[in-house]
């Protein structure tokens, strides 16, 4: 028994490490070169049209955006997403303790899983995670992505019948995005692993943005 509890904690985690560093980073740098990409557009008048090129930058990226959204809730089990990760926790919640839970962090950190416990199971404080705690998340798992995924599934996945023009917003796509990231994070840290709760932190080394400073059409020579 001991062995089967530690083999599921050890595919949580492997889980919450492939959903952080596979999918979310990969969000989070992007966002951060769309952010500047968008700043650099908005500031030079002169290179805003014709807008053929901006409209097709924007639609890939939206299109990614959403099969982003789509990935973090899919449900096949054989799939790494924030849907599995919280549904097999809510199949196991009674490994979720209270005393287990502040036991894997270290001494120093212990007043932060104590207020953090209190958050993640509620005032009643439980001594195991309730089952309706993972419910209500995977519920809200399936509201925030319901737009994105009927936007993949019948316009970019497939060209349904039954399509008609469907638009998100780029600022729905994020706020769906932050809330599986946040949610991503409070299962990661109730199995043991700790990630940002966030996808609005992204790093990016390079300095791409010098490529806009470089002309672009080198005239043919006679």
């Amino acid at each position: 028994m001991d062995n089967q509890v530690s083999n599921l904690r050890r595919k949580w985690r492997r889980c919450a490490k492939v959903i952080d560093s596979a999918i979310l980073d990969e969000i989070r740098v992007d966002k951060v070169v769309f952010d500047n990409y968008r700043r650099i557009l908005a500031a030079n008048p002169r290179i805003q049209k014709p807008a053929t090129f901006h409209q097709w930058v924007m639609g890939n990226y939206g299109s990614t955006l959403v099969l982003q959204v789509r990935r973090l809730a899919d449900d096949n089990p054989r799939s790494y997403s924030v849907r599995r990760l919280t549904g097999s926790v809510l199949q196991n919640h009674k490994l979720i303790s209270r005393r287990a839970f502040l036991r894997s962090h270290r001494p120093q950190d212990r007043s932060y899983a104590k207020r953090m416990w209190l958050e993640y199971a509620e005032p009643s404080n439980p001594e195991v995670l309730p089952r309706s705690i993972c419910e209500r998340d995977l519920q809200v798992l399936k509201e925030v992505a319901a737009r994105a995924t009927r936007l993949v599934d019948r316009d970019i996945a497939h060209l349904d019948r039954r399509r008609r023009a469907r638009k998100l917003p780029y600022d729905e796509i994020f706020d769906a995005l932050e809330a599986q990231a946040a949610l991503a994070a409070k299962y990661a840290d109730l199995v043991g692993y700790r990630m940002p709760g966030t996808i609005m932190n992204g790093a990016y080394g390079e300095d791409w943005v010098r490529l806009f400073e470089e002309p672009w059409v080198i005239p043919q020579s006679d």
